[in-house]
């Protein structure tokens, strides 16, 4: 079982790679962001928390299955050639070419 324990990322946006991983907040509802749906209706959301970011997987209703939060870092490595995989780093690259294509926005 993946830890439920999340990145931190630094505050600084001088910080070593922090401007990759910012996550603008306008972007997501309540802290979170759904990015993968599979064909059999479970979902895969983005939260985002005031210096945390994990990935929450939701089965679908009829498999009875049980919620679990994956650490980002845990996420990128065990599910590495899944879809959902595929479609966070999808939205990550998305968001910080975003980021690149308005730089005074990333500022902020």
């Amino acid at each position: 079982m993946a830890n439920a324990a999340a990145v931190m990322f630094p505050k600084s946006p001088s910080s070593v790679g922090s401007e990759a991983c910012r996550l603008e907040r306008s972007q997501m509802q309540n802290g979170e962001r759904a990015f993968y749906t599979s064909e059999n209706g479970d979902r895969w959301l983005l939260l985002a928390g005031e210096d945390v970011v994990s990935v929450r997987h939701v089965p679908n209703a009829a498999s009875g299955g049980q919620r679990k939060t994956y650490e980002l870092g845990a996420f990128l490595i065990e599910e590495r050639h899944s879809a959902q995989n595929q479609a966070l780093r999808a939205l990550i690259s998305s968001l910080t070419r975003t980021e690149e294509s308005h730089p005074a926005a990333a500022q902020e």
